[in-house]
């Protein structure tokens, strides 16, 4: 008895080895959701992290974008500007690139939008995924 439920747990176990990193489609989300959360809290420096190298160097490089980022917050807190993932709408998958498509609400001060935004990701050399590119639907 003790022995068929130690076997038990070892199946399981093994089988559930594979979920421990999540799907390509969860850590595309999450990349995403990383983006919002760093935005929401005005961290420059992390938003950098979260793009691709392409990105980065065709806004001027990173320096050049941090301090772009910064006037964007600098704007933000005038307004009480926030951004909120509503849902998650369709994620695809094609070999080292992801489109990960959503609904986000923009409210500050004076408005309450809702935009369509399709996020699109690359993964790096190590297999970390990160944005490429941010476009408005």
């Amino acid at each position: 008895m003790k022995k068929a439920l130690i076997i038990s747990l070892l199946i399981a176990s093994l089988l559930c080895a594979g979920c421990i990193g999540g799907s390509e489609e969860d850590n595309a989300k999450d990349v995403v959701r990383s983006y919002y959360n760093a935005y929401n809290n005005h961290d420059a420096e992390t938003i950098v992290t979260l793009f691709s190298d392409d990105m980065v160097e065709s806004s001027g490089g990173p320096e050049k974008l941090k301090s772009s980022l910064e006037q964007v917050f600098t704007s933000a807190e005038e307004t009480n500007l926030s951004l909120k993932i509503i849902r998650f709408i369709n994620v695809r998958i094609l070999d080292d690139t992801a489109y990960v498509n959503l609904d986000v609400e923009l409210k500050d001060d004076e408005r309450e939008q809702m935009s369509n935004l399709t996020f699109k990701l690359k993964k790096n050399d190590k297999g970390t995924w990160k944005i490429d590119k941010i476009t408005e639907e």
